[in-house]
């Protein structure tokens, strides 16, 4: 009886590990003319397990096995990739534009809003404006393209004025 207990125990125990696998997922997110997508979010979908991709558009994600990745870019839509029983390298998921406009949707470093929810003041650069600027550093084009914007820059040494 004891053996068959242990024999029991042992078996589920084998059986949860299998079960709780999680599984290495790495790959590359591109847009169009497979240009890497820099900042892009993959999303395990059953989990709160997230990351974003490196400056050539990489990620390395751990998922359980059978699962869904969800890869969100803004101004693209969303792709949803299912993952096998085993471990994927080398993932290429091709985003596509979206048809939204993105006059209604502010960026800003922390978070991604509508423009109706946004309570800040918004100004437009187009990339026409900036294409044939002849001007040392882009901090200066803003100052001199968009209305109240003043741009100091600082050296960030100890005691230099902040």
């Amino acid at each position: 009886m004891k053996k068959l207990r242990l024999l029991f125990l042992l078996g589920l125990l084998f059986a949860a590990q299998t079960i709780y696998a999680q599984l290495r997922v790495s790959g590359r997110v591109t847009g169009e003319n497979n240009t890497p997508l820099p900042g892009a979010t993959v999303n395990v979908k059953t989990t709160n397990a997230n990351v974003f991709t490196d400056a050539g558009g990489n990620f390395t994600i751990t998922a359980p096995a059978n699962s869904a990745l969800v890869v969100s870019y803004s101004g693209y839509e969303s792709v949803e990739r299912t993952i096998g029983s085993a471990g994927v390298t080398g993932l290429l998921i091709e985003l596509r534009p979206s048809n939204a406009s993105l006059s209604e949707v502010v960026v800003t470093g922390y978070t991604t809003q509508t423009r109706r929810q946004f309570t800040g003041s918004v100004a437009k650069v187009s990339g026409q404006e900036v294409r044939l600027q002849p001007i040392a550093s882009f901090e200066q084009l803003l100052q001199g393209k968009t209305p109240g914007v003043l741009i100091q820059s600082q050296s960030g040494q100890p005691g230099s004025a902040a």
